[in-house]
């Protein structure tokens, strides 16, 4: 059943793309098989670069809720913490059980490409039965079967890639060069993702999910030292083509970024050297100095008619006191 599903497809791809490359190279075959089934998950790829990309961006915001209930216990806060730690992934569209999906993939796909390194590039007598019809009507299957069931097992004739870098009490100098080189490579696709300064906590779970890609990348080095130059391969493209897809993605997500920023309306603040030469403000009249000339006008207007009352009193006086006086000359 697990040949059937798994191994006998990636066998028979394998030997396909093999059976084109120049010489019959075992390490550009895997080079294009992974290139191919990248491209084939691209789907759940972007998804979980997306996804990983949001995580980081809110990790701030879930770090501080969780900063609420360091050292409780109470089940109560640690159900509200939770709760609103789950408000925050759904405001941000974030489900954190994206990369499933993915690992569900990749992980069966790693044991099958094991298998068929095993089982059908180490000269056994098990690759008759794993090909599919088409592909042992191949000329090159042919002679492999021919011989034994021998096949190419080269990369650019320098490693043979079905054997390890440590065994029977010797180094193997090519395979343990390609293994070192898919550690660097794996470890420079997770720093790729990771935020240029991550936020110090003391929660553990925190702690964990920031040093989980790290815990990874010592994982397949440990398997890249301990398995056949194939595999070692293998991990060193699929990292490969994942610093490409990501940095792809990235790349898209600034501009985005800075599209989104470019339709925000921009205030610019002058100075006042700015502000003095500007020919708008110039031109312009400021609105305190027009009420100080509205308020002085106004003010103006009832003195002038006070002033008027004033002069008519006057002279309405001065007329009374001419009439006195005729009237005690008469």
């Amino acid at each position: 059943m697990w040949e059937a599903i798994f191994v006998k497809p990636v066998v028979n791809l394998l030997i396909l793309i093999q059976n084109f490359m120049p010489g019959q190279d075992l390490g550009l075959a895997i080079l294009v098989f992974t290139i191919i089934v990248r491209f084939a998950m691209w789907p759940l790829i972007k998804k979980q670069i997306h996804q990983t990309r949001l995580m980081q961006r809110v990790t701030p915001e879930v770090t501080a809720i969780r900063a609420k209930a360091k050292g409780s216990k109470d089940r109560a806060v640690l159900e509200k913490v939770n709760a609103d730690t789950m408000a925050v992934y759904k405001k941000h569209g974030i489900n954190p059980f994206a990369s499933i999906g993915t690992l569900l993939v990749q992980l069966p796909l790693f044991i099958a490409i094991y298998s068929a390194v095993r089982t059908a590039f180490t000269g056994t007598q098990n690759l008759p039965r794993l090909l599919y019809g088409p592909i042992e009507n191949l000329s090159y299957v042919k002679e492999a079967l021919a011989e034994g069931g021998r096949q190419v097992t080269t990369f650019a004739d320098w490693a043979d890639l079905a054997r390890r870098p440590f065994s029977n009490n010797e180094v193997y100098i090519p395979v343990l060069i390609i293994a070192i080189a898919s550690i660097a490579i794996q470890y420079f696709q997770v720093k790729q993702t990771m935020p240029a300064k991550q936020p110090k906590s003391d929660d553990p779970s925190q702690k964990l999910t920031n040093s989980t890609p790290y815990i990874m990348v010592i994982l397949f080095g440990w398997i890249s030292l301990s398995v056949e130059g194939a595999i070692s391969f293998y991990l060193a493209s699929g990292s490969l083509v994942a610093i490409f897809q990501q940095a792809y993605l990235m790349n898209k997500e600034k501009q985005a970024v800075v599209v989104e920023e470019a339709k925000k309306p921009t205030v610019k603040v002058l100075t006042s050297k700015e502000a003095k030469n500007s020919p708008e403000l110039k031109s312009a009249t400021p609105i305190s100095s027009k009420n100080k000339t509205a308020n002085t006008k106004a003010k103006n207007i009832p003195t002038k008619k006070k002033t008027a009352n004033k002069s008519s009193s006057k002279k309405s006086g001065n007329n009374k006191n001419s009439n006195k006086s005729k009237n005690k000359k008469k």
